[in-house]
């Protein structure tokens, strides 16, 4: 059985706190049911994140999820930005805007965080 959960983020607390913020998905994906987030909806300036979890086992789901900005706008710019992520087995969940600027939530599987 699927079993889903939203969770609203303020844009200003991610902008003030990335990581902080980041963190606190990492924690709401932990959470019983564990869940990952399967992508995410900008309404003003709150972000709504989709977490799904299937029965079973989960855990190559659970990863590390990252909020960051895009150094650039530029469309080719921002390609760019997502391979070399892609390529540090970072996944691309989604992109909003805060005023000028794009961010992105990533992911980073559990199978490819290396430990402490």
């Amino acid at each position: 059985m699927r079993r889903h959960k939203i969770v609203k983020v303020n844009i200003a607390d991610i902008i003030v706190d990335p990581a902080g913020q980041s963190e606190m998905v990492d924690v709401a994906c932990h959470r019983n049911p564990a869940s990952f987030v399967t992508g995410l909806c900008q309404v003003g300036d709150e972000l709504l994140l989709s977490l799904e979890a299937l029965d079973g086992d989960v855990a190559c789901l659970e990863g590390e999820y990252v909020f960051a900005p895009f150094d650039s706008g530029n469309i080719d710019d921002v390609v760019k930005e997502i391979g070399v992520r892609y390529f540090s087995d970072f996944s691309l969940v989604g992109g909003f805007e805060v005023k000028r600027s794009l961010w992105a939530l990533f992911r980073r599987l559990a199978g490819n965080v290396e430990s402490d």
